[in-house]
């Protein structure tokens, strides 16, 4: 039976959590390691973890740190944490689940607490949060849990106009999704299921808010479906973005060039990267703009290019080789920025590398590998080797 408007007490606990690593410790950082990228661009593997990792993000955790910090999740059931603390990567361990973990969001969802949290889900079905002290103490809950499903995909933000702060939707296997919001003073949870949201969810992304508008956000599902939602007080309102006869694996959102708006990407199982744009007159249109190897594993849209105005999408292949496509007037030319290796498993695009004016990727492989693109032909003349 699937939860409905259940409450739980939240399991808490206060402290460092155990298991910061230093270089060369099992688990932990290695010295950062260059290898083989494209030309103008740097790779560099900064961790190696024990298992195989499933998702990486990037964000901002502890405040007093200065730097972003990195969030990745590994199939036996750990969560680590990254933080790069002056050029040496450190490791801590911060969820042990046990099962494969495999979700991932964060936002500030909790107004009781000072701070964003990092919620964290995956095959046991039960959801953790990770916040932080203001002295850098871990502080760790459980705040709910879906018994008999799994839990695919955490989105948090603010999705809903009509209540204050950030929002929590988690979507779950074998199809359910569900909303999970603080409940009174003590600590406690309550999560309840939301019908008419888009089944069988394997990725979702926030879309840039418009004045005047509901929050919308993007699903990619396993029945090949791309929708686009926004939660009201009736209930979700859907569309229809595309559907495939394939699943689809990933979906991303980014800016098109000459200021076009947001742009919404798809990744097929096929292989086929699907490009959808809204047109003021014919409405959302879907082009494709790539196909490669079978089940790519994710997308990440960035300025990957010292020009703002092109538009650039990366594509994480399964076999652990890094695409990336740059529009350049109505064609995408492709290029590879890392060879394959092994497989893999995640990618996303953030901003680590201060000296340039692009974006970076990171990139997980199966192998535990946690590598770092960097554009380095923008670098300031006195940064460069």
């Amino acid at each position: 039976m699937r939860p409905f408007a259940v409450t739980l007490l939240a399991v808490s606990a206060a402290c460092v959590i155990p298991g910061d690593r230093t270089r060369g410790e099992p688990g932990g950082p290695l010295p950062e390691t260059s290898l083989e990228a494209a030309h103008g661009w740097s790779a560099q593997r900064v961790a190696t973890a024990a298992g195989e990792l499933t998702h990486i993000a990037a964000v901002d955790i502890f405040r007093t740190h200065g730097n972003r910090e990195l969030v990745a999740l590994d199939r036996r059931g750990i969560c680590w944490m990254l933080l790069d603390d002056g050029g040496e990567w450190l490791v801590r361990e911060a969820v042990h689940d046990g099962r494969p973990l495999a979700a991932l969001g964060h936002g500030k969802v909790d107004p009781r607490v000072a701070g964003p949290g990092t919620f964290v889900g995956g095959e046991s079905g039960t959801l953790y949060r990770i916040g932080v002290h203001p002295h850098g103490a871990l502080d760790l809950q459980v705040v709910a849990h879906f018994p008999g499903e799994k839990i695919r995909f955490v989105l948090a933000g603010d999705l809903d106009l009509f209540q204050s702060g950030d929002e929590l939707v988690v979507f779950t296997d074998p199809g359910g999704a569900f909303t999970v919001h603080p409940e009174g003073e003590h600590g406690a949870w309550t999560s309840a299921a939301v019908n008419g949201l888009p089944r069988g969810v394997r990725d979702a992304v926030l879309l840039p808010f418009e004045v005047g508008q509901l929050p919308v956000f993007a699903t990619a599902s396993s029945r090949g479906e791309t929708h686009l939602a926004s939660l009201t007080p009736d209930g979700p309102e859907v569309a229809s973005l595309f559907a495939a006869s394939v699943g689809a694996t990933s979906v991303t959102v980014g800016t098109a060039s000459h200021g076009e708006g947001p742009i919404v990407y798809t990744a097929l199982d096929d292989g086929r990267v699907l490009r959808h744009r809204r047109d003021p007159r014919a409405g959302w249109l879907t082009e494709p703009i790539y196909s490669g190897p079978k089940g790519p594993r994710a997308l990440a849209a960035g300025r990957f290019d010292s020009d703002p105005s092109v538009e650039a999408l990366a594509v994480c292949q399964a076999d652990g080789s890094i695409v990336l496509l740059t529009r350049t007037g109505d064609r995408f030319a492709t290029s590879t920025l890392l060879e394959p290796s092994g497989y893999g498993t995640a990618l996303v695009a953030c901003e680590i590398d201060g000296r340039n004016m692009t974006d970076e990727l990171v990139a997980c492989r199966a192998n535990g590998e946690i590598v770092i693109l960097a554009r380095s032909e923008d670098r300031a003349e006195e940064d460069l080797p």
